[in-house]
């Protein structure tokens, strides 16, 4: 019987492995090379996007373009923001009428009009393995 405990969990984290993946996701329309791009990556409806994320990342710029990974990730349904941090900020800023002072984006390029978009609208399903989307940035 004690052989049964010790390979069930072996068995279980192989398959965990198996299922997880890299996403990429490139981001577009950087207006310079200033700084880095942050990413959060959300599985939370409740937290996307100024809560607290799944994962986060940082992605250098080249050419105006920045990719950020997402490593030994679960298949599931998950959110992105990003944002040109021009000054290696860590929060996004805002202006007095709450407008934000950098470059910014949603997955699935969900539109952002007064308010960021609602989780369903930037929504983007992974499955595993090798996977990769796109974000542009917009500017106000």
């Amino acid at each position: 019987m004690a052989w049964l405990l010790i390979l069930a969990p072996a068995t279980a984290l192989a398959q965990g492995k198996e299922d997880t993946g890299t996403l990429s996701v490139e981001i577009a329309n950087l207006h310079n090379n200033k700084g880095v791009v942050r990413c959060g990556l959300y599985s939370d409806p409740d937290q996307f996007p100024k809560g607290a994320y799944f994962r986060g990342t940082t992605a250098s710029i080249a050419d105006k373009k920045a990719t950020c990974v997402f490593k030994n990730l679960p298949p599931g349904t998950y959110a992105i923001s990003a944002f040109q941090a021009e000054h290696n900020e860590r929060r996004m800023s805002y202006n007095f009428l709450g407008m934000p002072l950098e470059g910014y984006g949603f997955s699935d390029n969900a539109p952002a009009s007064f308010a960021p978009p609602a989780f369903s609208t930037a929504a983007i399903t992974f499955r595993g393995g090798e996977a990769s989307t796109k974000i542009t940035l917009r500017y106000r």
